[in-house]
């Protein structure tokens, strides 16, 4: 109804209903996958590899200019008006591709990360930064049991040492972070200024 109701007032176009129609069929295939007992969750996080990899690579191609982006003050946005939509979707299925880099397909699971890495950085989204690093940091953290590692007292120094090498990237990524924030609002100030 609502798909029928922006053609009657002229409002849709083409892609809109692209749109419309793969939401409702994914929303159909998720169900049917989940009304059965034995659900196979490989298959999913596979299913997330790919859709993430086309907007990936999306985003890629809105840099390069084979794509247009929809926002005229970003270059890159990727299938949203908002890049942070879409790099907060891309920095969530972070964790989906560390878990399967231990699978069979590792060297395209690693291709695939790495064009999402690339995609999340051309979006320039700090708060997808953040969420990426620290997704990084737990994963690792729960596969490697980290906490045992720094309790131990053979690695007094080591830990020592990565506490500085922090700080000496997070202090010079909170001056910069700033920066950004800045000028951000410096431009929106600009755009809102009659002329």
């Amino acid at each position: 109804m609502y798909l029928l109701g922006h053609y009657l007032n002229g409002t849709a176009t083409t892609l809109f209903f692209i749109y419309i129609v793969v939401q409702f069929l994914f929303l159909q295939s998720t169900v049917k996958l989940f009304s059965k007992q034995n659900v196979n969750f490989n298959r999913v996080l596979y299913a997330i590899v790919i859709i993430t990899s086309i907007e990936s690579l999306y985003c890629l191609g809105q840099y390069f200019g084979v794509f247009k982006s929809q926002n005229e003050f970003f270059v890159v946005t990727g299938s949203c008006i908002n890049p942070n939509v879409i790099a907060q979707f891309l920095a969530i299925t972070i964790p989906v591709f560390l878990y399967l880099l231990r699978s069979q397909y590792k060297k395209m699971i690693l291709i695939s990360l790495s064009i999402v890495l690339i995609a999340l950085f051309l979006l320039k989204c700090r708060s997808a930064y953040i969420a990426t690093i620290v997704e990084v940091l737990i994963y690792y953290c729960l596969k490697y049991d980290f906490i045992k590692w720094i309790r131990n007292p053979k690695n007094k120094s080591s830990v020592k040492s990565l506490f500085i090498v922090l700080l000496l990237v997070a202090i010079p990524t909170r001056s910069l972070g700033y920066v950004l924030k800045s000028l951000v609002y410096d431009s929106a100030d600009l755009q809102s200024v009659p002329t």
